[in-house]
């Protein structure tokens, strides 16, 4: 019946229409019927259909030279146009309008058309242009005491602001046009205003406040009474919040906002619209690494695209399904899936066909076709030649200067890269420069030009070091990432090699040094991620970075020796630091150690297949070739140390060193030598911020409290009766020990307020555990969504008095599985909360052998043993049983921190045990007494 009824409006007016044109000119009242009957069409139908009506109207308006009626038609139109994407056609009409206005002195024409004329332009890339029509707009908004052009024009001056990195400024300028809404009580204006003030918050950081502001602005956006406008708005804040809620840490409201904003779109009939929404859900499916979900989603989107002729949203989600196939490692059906996008030619718009471009050189990349690579983003270099978008000529030729470095074209190579850099310090960006500049450091080194390199080296250090938050775009965080990978890489290489009339222990020392500002760096991004967090750590951070000099003289205890690894695209490392020598063992490029990494990780952290012996056999041969490559020059040290304190990088997350037959045959380490792992030697020599470290302090062993708390089930809804078990056996066993079973026993303070009392946390549950976005990593006590749980970045802010977090969970990965940095995740989390010592696990364990790990784990803290020592002798028990002796069973677990915390337990006494077991020996000693007698006895007196 709506669409009826709609459907006769809409002829009815159209109908109206053509008497009037017939009948120009028009008198006053006539044409404010006209226009009338032309706004109320606007409330029914599409703009397509709207501009349809007008177009003759407009014709006839210019025949009988009736300018006033010529005006109001233009500027409806032409904002149409402005604000559905047709920013030419919308800024032509504009621009006739705004002479027409002008010369009338029609003050609330030329409002309208001075925010809408903007809009055109700035969509065009003008945005100096831009900000000039939002300046006259708020000069006459304000002479004339207009409040919501006022707010429009800062609308409009905020979103320049941010276009030119004035994020401040943008968030001041929204905010006063918030304030001006307010009164109007205009849900749309205020809807809008929010909207980008949450943007310019995302932008600054603040994005708690950001998050609340966005859901204000959605509010609002329900309100608006008209369908159409309703829906553009609250789909635009809907997108806006669920990018912001993936990025932060909750994939789950991420995935419902994306469906939302889809389902309004669909139900408004708008199925164009509805493609980005649905987009966006398989990009943050992709993410997620659910790689084939999100391609038969964008399979469904691409078909849509060409069934409605959506030939330039086609391409978009063309290019989505190239980078699923490229990650998944299908690099030929990645390159077709870019070429089918490429072959869109005109209809593809330009940021995409460059998107194809550099997603097709770089799949060429991969199967050794540099040649054709080059050949790709050369053309793709001449067709945006002279383009607005200046961004896309760099990232072409940023690429470019890659490609040309593989080839061996190093003159080549170094023009376009330093060119690169040229441009966009000229224009103030710098999003390619640090990887501009790093990569022209790498060749000029080839070329033996080490005074040069080191210059560049040291200049993109500062860009990188100078750029102090973390990238919400997954894409530029991954960028930003391998750029700080291969700026360290460089600095180690250059600082080893020269100046070579160095002696080579100076060398590796001044190597050493350097590189710990990059891991610690590093270290608190994925920790804390995006947000005022970091930057807030940045600006307390006043703790000195380790040094060589000062590990060797306050930090290492005699006996300890600290391995600190670096990854790198061309060439990895492994220091060894003891209190006397510091060695450097130079291993193969991130992508070859990787390799290798991942199929040990993937053999030890498999469960042992009963009855076949080569699988073992296997496993002891590639982990005695990998801990031979690792550790080869440094074997005397190792041998040496009584314990080894790891810092791994990257993908040497995956090892479990102490699990590694070199090591574990050592007769040091199996004399009951310990292994610690530490997030790096900045942290090692912070949380050992004492004068002297000759030698290890002696805690004296006092009863803890223990807060002991199990998930009842998985985030799936399956059970977990192993944790279960674990904090009921710690309860019976031991005294003080509070045992909570989640959510049955569901406490009546938050779960931060419940782990803030006690000097032992014992947390059996559910890890979901991210390597891209360690920081959003969690424990899930609450199978729930949107239910309290425990995530890495608000662990990290918090100030917690327990000593050890024991972290007994079963994983699960949120992404694809790097290098288990979302284990550092939360293991780091804790450290940063001030809690000294962690013990987590690499994989999940069954929970029998998890339960009996454990029970001989808490046995030799009540003992009084220190963490490291306690583990140790927990795993070589696990060792000596037959039925846990493979690495599997016992090779996961690891402390993380300080070894030598001790956290002494209180058994229980348990009397009635006693008493029954002593009940029993004399009931045993009294049946034996009788059968004697009874056999003395049948030998004196013999039968018959």
């Amino acid at each position: 019946m709506r669409g009826g009824r709609r459907l006769l409006m809409l002829v009815g007016l159209i109908g109206l229409f053509f008497p009037a044109v017939l009948a120009l000119p028009l008198t006053a009242p006539e044409r404010a019927a006209v226009l009338a009957r032309v706004d109320s069409l606007r409330l029914v139908t599409t703009s397509d259909a709207v501009m349809a009506a007008i177009d003759p109207l407009i014709a006839s308006a210019r025949a009988e030279s009736d300018s006033l009626l010529l005006l109001q038609l233009l500027w409806r139109e032409g904002g149409i146009c402005a604000g559905k994407g047709r920013a030419r056609r919308g800024e032509e009409l504009l621009r006739e309008a705004l002479t027409l206005s002008e010369a009338a002195a029609d003050t609330p024409s030329t409002c309208y058309i001075l925010r809408w004329l903007g809009v055109a332009v700035a969509s065009q890339g003008r945005g100096n242009e831009a900000r000039e029509l939002a300046e006259r707009l708020l000069a006459l908004s304000i002479a004339a005491g207009d409040e919501f052009y006022q707010g429009m024009a800062r609308v409009g001056l905020g979103w320049q602001d941010l276009d030119k990195g004035r994020t401040q400024e943008a968030v001041s300028e929204f905010r006063s046009a918030s304030e001006l809404f307010v009164q109007l009580g205009n849900p749309g204006s205020r809807a809008l205003a929010l909207n980008g003030l949450a943007v310019a918050l995302t932008r600054l950081g603040s994005y708690e406040e950001a998050m609340t502001i966005g859901r204000q602005a959605a509010a609002f956006a329900e309100k608006i009474e008209q369908e159409g406008e309703q829906s553009y708005m609250l789909n635009a804040i809907l997108n806006n919040l669920a990018t912001l809620e993936f990025s932060r840490g909750d994939p789950g409201a991420a995935e419902t906002h994306f469906r939302q904003a889809q389902a309004l779109h669909r139900r408004s009939g708008n199925n164009r619209a509805a493609i980005t929404p649905a987009l966006n859900l398989a990009i943050c499916q992709t993410q997620l690494g659910r790689y084939e979900e999100a391609f038969n989603g964008l399979e469904v989107l691409v078909q849509e695209c060409r069934e409605q002729g959506f030939s330039d949203l086609s391409g978009k989600v063309t290019n989505q399904m190239a980078l699923v196939r490229h990650l998944q490692g299908r690099q030929r059906d990645a390159a077709e899936l870019y070429r089918r996008s490429l072959a869109l030619e005109e209809a593809l718009p330009a940021k995409n066909s460059v998107d194809a471009r550099i997603g097709l050189a770089r799949s060429l990349a991969a199967m050794d076709s540099s040649a054709a690579a080059l050949a790709v983003l050369e053309e793709g270099a001449r067709r945006v030649e002279g383009a607005s978008n200046i961004q896309l000529s760099l990232g072409l030729h940023s690429h470019m200067g890659a490609i040309l470095y593989k080839l061996g074209r190093y003159d080549e190579a170094l023009d376009c890269l330093l060119a690169v850099n040229r441009e966009e310090e000229r224009l103030g960006l710098r999003r390619f420069r640090v990887g501009a500049l790093a990569r022209s450091a790498l060749i000029y080194r080839v070329l033996g030009l080490p005074d040069s390199a080191w210059a560049l080296v040291q200049a993109a250090q500062g860009l990188w070091e100078a750029d102090r938050a973390v990238p919400l775009n997954p894409e530029w965080r991954e960028q930003r990432g391998s750029y700080g990978a291969m700026l360290s890489n460089q600095t180690a290489a250059l600082l080893l090699e020269y100046p070579a009339d160095t002696p080579a222990a100076q060398r590796i020392r001044g190597a050493f040094d350097a590189l710990q500002g990059f891991k610690t760096r590093t270290l608190l991004e994925r920790m804390l991620g995006p947000g005022e967090a970091l930057a807030e750590t940045y600006q307390n951070e006043a703790a000195p970075l380790a040094t060589v000099e000062r590990l060797q003289h306050e930090t290492l205890r005699p006996g300890e020796l600290l391995l600190d690894a670096f990854l790198g695209p061309e060439g990895s490392y492994l220091f060894a630091v003891t209190r006397t020598e510091c060695r450097v063992v130079q291993l193969p490029p991130e992508t070859e150690l990787e390799e290798k990494l991942r199929r040990y990780y993937e053999m030890v952290s498999a469960p042992p297949r009963s009855g076949v012996p080569a699988d073992r056999e296997l496993l002891e041969d590639i982990g005695a070739r990998l801990g031979a490559q690792i550790l080869c020059g440094i074997e005397d040290l190792v041998s040496g140390s009584s314990r080894i304190l790891f810092a791994p990088d990257a993908a040497l997350n995956l090892l479990p060193l102490w699990a590694l037959p070199p090591l574990i045959s050592s007769p040091r380490i199996a004399a009951g030598k310990a292994f610690v792992r530490i997030p790096s030697a900045t942290f090692l020599t912070r949380q050992r911020g004492h004068p002297s470290a000759e030698e290890a302090p002696q805690e004296t062993p006092q009863t803890v409290t223990l807060l002991a708390i199990a998930a009842a089930r998985t985030a799936q809804g399956e059970a977990l009766p192993g944790g279960v078990q674990e904090v009921r056996q710690l309860a019976r066993r031991y005294r003080h020990v509070k045992a909570l079973v989640l959510p049955g026993d569901t406490p009546a303070v938050s779960l931060a307020d419940l782990i803030a009392h006690d000097e032992v946390l014992h947390l059996a549950a559910h890890a979901w555990v991210d390597d891209q976005y360690p920081w959003r990593s969690t424990i899930q006590f609450y199978p729930e969504e949107g239910a309290e749980n425990l995530h890495a970045d608000q662990i990290a802010n918090l100030e917690l008095p327990a000593r050890l977090a024991v972290l007994s969970s079963c994983q699960t990965a949120g992404g694809r599985i790097l290098s288990l940095e979302g284990v550092q995740g939360l293991s780091s989390a804790f450290l940063s909360a001030g809690v000294p010592a962690v013990i987590a696990s690499l994989w999940p364990v069954g929970d029998r052998a998890t339960a009996r790990l454990m029970q001989h784990l808490y046995a030799h803290l009540a003992d009084g043993e220190t963490v490291a020592a306690a583990l140790q002798q927990a795993q070589s028990a696990m060792r000596r049983d037959r039925r846990w002796s493979a690495p599997f069973f016992w090779a996961g677990f690891t402390v993380v921190g300080d070894g030598d915390v001790r956290a002494k337990l209180e058994r229980r006494s348990n009397v009635l045990f006693y008493f029954l077991l002593g009940v029993s020996l004399l009931m045993i000693a009294a049946a034996s007494l009788i059968i004697i007698g009874i056999r003395r006895r049948s030998r004196r007196h013999p039968p018959g």
